[in-house]
């Protein structure tokens, strides 16, 4: 165990219980037709611990990041997957699919960055 799993563990048992509760969501294709396009779509859910919050209005306007779009930190001792690109969270009844992701370098947390379906 290295000293970066061990911050890990550490930050999400600070956290753990106070967290909104979520699932992300990935699709992917199984097979391709002779047009390249999948033949089946497998969807798998993964359980996952964090929360939203909204961008502040100068650093929306400095990252340029559109408006609508949210940062949702998710725990990363919460999750059994890295999370990537077009995976889909939902938190509080809301879907959000993923622009962006970051983590810390910790890899305790990952920062998405995400609009609402």
């Amino acid at each position: 165990m290295t000293l970066f799993d061990t911050i890990a563990k550490q930050i999400y048992a600070g956290f753990k219980g106070k967290l909104l509760t979520g699932t992300l969501s990935r699709s992917e294709g199984s097979g391709a037709d002779e047009y390249g396009d999948p033949t089946s779509v497998v969807t798998t859910e993964y359980s996952c611990q964090g929360f939203i919050e909204d961008y502040s209005l100068y650093y929306r306007a400095s990252a340029g990041i559109p408006d609508g779009d949210v940062r949702i930190t998710l725990f990363a001792q919460s999750l059994a997957v890295t999370p990537t690109k077009d995976d889909k969270i939902t938190m509080r009844d809301q879907q959000y699919q993923v622009r962006q992701v970051r983590s810390d370098p910790a890899q305790a947390t990952w920062e998405l960055q995400a609009f609402p379906l």
